[in-house]
């Protein structure tokens, strides 16, 4: 493992200490989680070169939380998925791959109640990187005509810098009771908003059909609430 991810593991010189304490514990398990998560990127990024093609623009998801947890307090197999864009230029590294996604502001909503947060929008959030989520589905330019998909990739960023940032967010809005959208009704809705063509089942995932209107992702959008 060491000569794959290039470094020493749990033997480095910058974990020991004069009294061989704790604290050298510590620093040798935190260059171990250091060492597996690289040799896992280091397969994701295999896997994400050989799976994922290029100039393809791709709906990408991830576990969020299980609703069974929301609604009896307990887990179990069914989760909540958060939902992405996500695009990566010919030519580009991996780690140039761009997201567009939305999600809680403050990030702990999750844990607080609903109508306390906004849905907030962004590009390259952490929480998306490519070796995160895994691809769902594509999403193609609108028909008619076809477009190259780098250049609908800009129109979904311009569609997001539309956004206000404003729309009440909720976790689950197919379950709660007021006005909300999660991440998954921002993929849906901008999707739509650039009249793009997705393979994805939106109703799938909890809050797809809740999709933001196609009014806030266009300029002069209205005031929330």
């Amino acid at each position: 493992m060491e000569k794959v991810i290039g470094t020493a593991v749990g033997t480095s010189e910058h974990c020991q200490t004069s009294d061989n304490s704790s604290a050298s514990t510590v620093c040798v398990l935190n260059h171990i989680i250091e060492a597996i998560v690289s040799l896992a990127t280091a397969f994701d990024e295999e896997r994400t070169v050989n799976h994922r093609a290029v100039n393809t623009v791709y709906v990408t998801a991830h576990p969020l939380v299980s609703y069974d947890w929301l609604s009896t307090g307990s887990f179990g197999t069914n989760w909540i998925a958060h939902t992405a864009l996500e695009f990566r230029a010919s030519g580009a590294p991996v780690s140039e791959t761009q997201t567009i996604s939305a999600g809680p502001d403050p990030e702990d909503a999750y844990e607080t109640a609903a109508g306390s947060s906004v849905l907030k929008s962004g590009e390259n959030r952490p929480s998306d990187k490519w070796w995160r989520n895994y691809a769902v589905g594509t999403v193609v330019g609108p028909t008619p005509p076809l477009v190259d998909q780098a250049q609908y990739w800009e129109s979904l960023r311009l569609a997001n810098s539309f956004y206000p940032d404003c729309l009440n967010y909720q976790i689950s809005p197919d379950a709660m009771l007021g006005e909300g959208y999660n991440s998954n009704g921002f993929v849906a809705g901008i999707v739509s908003a650039t009249t793009g063509v997705s393979d994805v089942d939106f109703g799938a995932f909890v809050g797809g059909l809740h999709a933001v209107p196609a009014v806030y992702f266009h300029p002069d959008p209205p005031l929330c609430n």
